[in-house]
């Protein structure tokens, strides 16, 4: 991500405003004609113009510039449906992956010197992504696309855009390129392997290629100079803004000279980040797969033997050649996708480099359209790492099964047993609930009773609720709150109601009606 930003920003002092200066007169006493020239804050040539421009002089050599985040990164027509709303989503599933695959290798069970690199690069391709995705966020999907009107905002910017990025996605490249070397030596020298293909070696050489990746971009840092500025923007218009501007440093340009400068940053990374290493990997990836087919051939031969021989099952040696083209399978399916991806952005890079030092042949304005492209496919490619070593790689997956998987059957089945003990509680506390009605309901009765006796004039006739049974003609009745007693005598029938204050109480009122009875 960080090469085709640096790419992106060729041209970049003459594009940011050409459109508002060039063809554009200003005369101040009839003398100045504004001409803008096609000069580069990143191109090698550099070509010397006369004319007034509010940076200065440093504009027309190639030596200042200001950032405008509508055109620094390409055409707005590309960038903001690319980094504005494609982006944050590819930016999330890589973090997820990502995360998920340094969680599994990180585990004792996985740890190993080829799994140790897996997850290096797993590593550096997070941090690669992480660095510039709160820019593309606040840019273009927040649609923040003014000019910077500070230094520390755009010492930040260009730090976290192009710097950072550019040393992860290097160390990113190196670590492939060891991955493929180690696996070749694990597969062809396998004597050599357990001398210099251990743990303790492997970490000191992922360490030595982070420090590396590291140096050679140290001077990036303190390259330039960040300076508050005040600018009257369009020309001749009497408004004036705030902008940050950007010169490079006077060790740069008067010390090194800024073509000796980016012509060795330029060169280098073709020859040792682009070039060397993606022919490298061509080589040994080649070398992986007929490696690997030859070990097919052998296991063949060894199975076919045994099954000559009626034995059952696998041989051990079978078995161990079958795990190893396993992973030098899963190995040359990863390096293939880097390859895919970094070769497009290898060549743009040396045409870049060449068309700034040697001839000026590039149209920066399709290259730029180009870059994006490659940058979204680099960053599509992180991702489907995880795909290929769970589709692939046998202990991983198991891996993550069990750290996963199981913790979420382990979470599904915890919810179940609990609503399995939810319902059990309910079912005590409805049981509990209709005992405790039906217990109420008889000491209600009861007190019922006793109101009864108290108030009734024949309560002597009346029987005991529970106690004993009911005399004939005789019922009692509980309905919203009211008791109903009907007695039938010989001369008459009684009807008392009993009105319940609260289940605490009962109102010392009784009302009886009489009714006669009926005629024989």
């Amino acid at each position: 991500m960080s090469e085709e930003n640096e790419i992106l920003h060729s041209n970049a002092s003459s594009t940011i405003i050409k459109d508002s200066f060039q063809d554009r007169q200003c005369f101040e006493n009839g003398t100045v004609l504004l001409s803008i020239p096609s000069n580069s804050d990143h191109n090698l040539t550099l070509r010397n113009a006369s004319g007034v421009h509010p940076l200065g002089s440093c504009w027309y050599e190639g030596y200042c510039y200001y950032i405008n985040c509508s055109t620094w990164n390409g055409p707005p027509e590309l960038t903001v449906p690319i980094y504005g709303y494609i982006m944050p989503i590819i930016l999330a599933v890589t973090f997820l992956s990502n995360i998920l695959i340094i969680i599994v290798l990180s585990k004792k069970q996985m740890k190993s010197p080829t799994n140790l690199v897996l997850m290096s690069m797993a590593i550096s391709d997070l941090l690669t992504v992480i660095f510039p995705a709160p820019w593309y966020l606040y840019i273009y999907t927040m649609g923040n696309v003014e000019t910077f009107n500070n230094k520390e905002t755009g010492y930040a910017y260009e730090t976290m855009l192009e710097t950072m990025p550019q040393i992860f996605h290097t160390a990113s490249i190196w670590l492939t390129l060891a991955l493929a070397l180690q696996r070749y030596i694990y597969v062809c020298h396998a004597s050599i392997a357990r001398v210099w293909c251990t743990l303790e070696k492997t970490k000191k050489a992922i360490a030595g290629i982070f420090f590396v990746a590291f140096l050679h971009q140290t001077t990036r840092f303190f390259d330039k100079k960040f300076e508050d500025m005040t600018i009257e923007y369009p020309v001749c218009s009497n408004n004036y803004i705030s902008i940050c501007k950007v010169s490079f440093a006077d060790w740069v340009v008067q010390d090194v000279s800024l073509n000796g400068y980016f012509i060795t940053f330029w060169w280098f990374r073709v020859l040792f980040v682009h070039l060397i290493p993606c022919v490298s990997l061509v080589i040994l990836n080649i070398l992986l797969f007929r490696t690997m087919k030859e070990a097919e051939k052998k296991r063949e031969r060894l199975l076919h033997c045994k099954q000559k021989a009626a034995s059952k099952g696998e041989s051990k040696e079978s078995k161990k050649l079958r795990d190893s083209n396993c992973t030098t399978l899963m190995l040359i399916v990863v390096i293939t996708v880097f390859l895919a991806v970094e070769l497009p952005l290898g060549i743009i890079t040396i045409l870049h480099t060449m068309s700034s030092t040697i001839y000026d042949f590039l149209d920066y304005g399709f290259v730029k359209s180009i870059v994006l492209i490659v940058n979204l496919c680099i960053c599509l490619s992180y991702p489907l790492n995880f795909g290929i070593y769970c589709g692939m790689s046998r202990q991983f997956r198991e891996t993550f099964k069990e750290l996963f998987m199981q913790r979420l059957i382990q979470s599904i089945s915890s919810i179940v047993s609990l609503k399995e003990e939810l319902l059990k509680t309910m079912g005590l506390v409805q049981r509990s609930i209709k005992q405790y009605t039906l217990q109420s309901n008889q000491i209600l009765q009861l007190s019922l009773f006793k109101i009864v006796e108290a108030v009734s004039p024949k309560a002597s006739l009346l029987p005991k609720p529970k106690d004993d049974p009911p005399v004939s003609g005789t019922k009692y009745t509980l309905t919203n709150g009211f008791f109903f007693i009907k007695k039938k005598y010989e001369s008459h029938e009684e009807k008392s109601i009993i009105f319940l204050r609260d289940i605490h109480g009962f109102n010392q009122r009784t009302e009886r009606i009489y009714i006669d009875p009926p005629s024989r």
